[in-house]
């Protein structure tokens, strides 16, 4: 026969060969997706520590509402206020005109005559210190916002004494300046940690005020438990002058 048979379409070419057939690409997209899950997204081990992390961090966040983080934070520069009277504020350096600053960058002017912060007011910081704490822990058992007034009062007292008594008693060289003829005074840390542990503990006091006033009216709306209970009695008597107006009303028409 002349003609070639034509079978189906594409299965014979034109040299009487069969082409052949194109192979079938494999979805990997399902593939992938059978892998990755549901939504096309490779499950991970880290998968059951994050929701714990995300479970510690809820818990975490329920645990530590702002009036408990600023409590920690008033008592805490509270605590710093009571151990800086302990640290050195104040020291005496000699021989500084032999050093200039290239050298006293690297082997400062030796000091002399240091002395405790305390010992520049009797040590009165360490009870302010436990007092403005026993203060903030009634303010916040007890609601009382305006304990945290007198907490921020101690902190207050605290940067007033610094500049006012400790700065001039720390820069005072005393009998140094006559035994050596270039003594310089100096403050160090401890002057600087009672100043800021002072700023500390007047600001936080007033926030955790501020905290403790928006409570305030749930508080008095809820009322002391006696209140509570005289309101309760209260209701109770009309709920019962109520229901003995309606039985009267009942028994009228049946007398009439």
């Amino acid at each position: 026969m002349a003609a070639s048979k034509r079978t189906k379409s594409g299965d014979v070419g034109a040299g009487g060969k069969s082409s052949p057939k194109p192979r079938a690409k494999r979805d990997r997209s399902s593939e992938s997706g059978a892998e990755h899950g549901p939504r096309g997204r490779r499950s991970t081990p880290l998968g059951g520590f994050g929701k714990q992390s995300a479970a510690a961090l809820a818990a975490a966040s329920r645990a530590i509402t702002p009036v408990r983080g600023l409590l920690i934070a008033a008592v805490g520069c509270a605590a710093l206020l009571g151990l800086s009277q302990f640290a050195d504020y104040r020291g005496v350096a000699v021989g500084v005109e032999g050093y200039d600053d290239v050298i006293s960058s690297v082997a400062p002017a030796p000091e002399v005559g240091r002395a405790e912060l305390g010992t520049a007011h009797s040590y009165l910081m360490v009870p302010a210190a436990l007092l403005a704490i026993a203060i903030l822990a009634a303010a916040v058992a007890s609601g009382r916002w305006r304990m945290c007034r007198l907490a921020a009062l101690i902190g207050g007292a605290a940067v007033l004494v610094s500049f006012v008594v400790d700065r001039p008693a720390g820069l005072d060289e005393g009998e140094l300046a006559q035994t050596f003829a270039d003594a310089e005074a100096q403050l160090l840390g401890g002057f600087w940690m009672q100043v800021f542990a002072g700023i500390g503990l007047a600001a936080t006091s007033l926030l955790l005020g501020a905290e403790l006033r928006k409570g305030e009216p749930l508080r008095s709306s809820a009322g002391s438990p006696r209140q509570g209970r005289d309101g309760s009695r209260r209701e109770r008597k009309r709920s019962t002058a109520a229901r003995s107006g309606q039985r009267a009303k009942a028994a009228k028409p049946q007398e009439a």
